[in-house]
Parts: structure tokens; C-alpha cells; sequence
């Protein structure tokens, strides 16, 4: 599988993680007593479009569960609500918090607050007062 996700990445500049699906131990068969591991290859959002442009599958059963993929709008890439919050900001790098849920909200996320509150942790705003925030700007 590493080696599936290695060739993703080179040839295709597509993103993957491997994620551990089980772990057991064989009880009958030529195996009994060995230890098996199944994985996945998990490909995200943006990276499914790539993934059937460039690659797709033989079997036309996976090729209409891609097509129904292509109908279902996946997560936006890390890091697009700092692009939003950009959007939004004035002169002085200040945005409102309701400015930010709407334009979010309407992006399809669920749950906007919760950005806000991983980029204040992060040390990426600045809760100025109630309802009004500073991006930091690094250098």
C-alpha cells in the first residue's frame, strides 16, 4: 500500500493517507497463529477530481460510485478560511465575527465557529473585543 500511496504522490502530485482499517490474528488455515494488518488508502476532497481525471477505475460499477462522488462537495483544503478571512477584512486586518460565519456558511462549512477558535489557539488572530478579530500577519 506504501507503495501505492508513493506513486499517488510522484507521478499524480495527488494526496493520500494510509489509515489502519484492522489487525487480527488467523485462527485456521495455512496462516493460523500470523498476525494480518488490512490498511486503506484514504484520497481527500481535492484530490479525487485529480484522482479520476488522471487515473480512474477498469470496473464501471467504481466508475458510477466516482461519478456520484463528483456530486458530493468535499472539504475545503487546510487553511481556505484564512483565504476567506482576507476576503473580508479591512484596511487594518480586522473582521467581524459575523461577516466571517456568513461568508463561511455560505462556503458549506458547518460549523464556522470552530475555526475561529482553532486559529485564536493557534496564535493566527487576535480577539480585539466582542465580535471583532485581527489576523496576525507574519513575517
Amino acid at each position: 500500500m506504501y507503495g501505492e500511496q508513493l506513486l499517488l504522490k510522484k507521478q499524480f502530485n495527488i494526496d493520500s493517507q494510509l489509515v489502519l482499517e484492522a489487525i487480527r490474528k488467523n485462527k485456521t488455515g495455512f496462516r493460523a497463529g500470523t498476525i494480518s494488518v488490512r490498511w486503506v488508502l484514504v484520497i481527500y476532497a481535492n484530490n479525487i477530481d485529480k484522482f479520476i481525471e488522471e487515473i480512474g477505475f477498469i470496473s464501471e460499477r467504481k466508475n458510477a460510485i466516482l461519478e456520484q462522488m463528483k456530486q458530493i462537495k468535499g472539504n475545503n483544503p487546510q487553511y481556505y478560511a484564512i483565504t476567506i478571512i482576507k476576503r473580508i477584512m479591512n484596511t487594518n486586518n480586522f473582521f467581524y465575527r459575523k461577516d466571517f460565519i456568513k461568508e463561511m456558511t455560505a462556503e458549506g462549512y458547518k460549523s464556522p465557529s470552530c475555526y475561529l477558535n482553532r486559529y485564536l489557539k493557534g496564535k493566527h488572530i487576535i480577539r480585539t473585543r466582542r465580535g471583532v478579530y485581527q489576523l496576525r500577519i507574519k513575517d
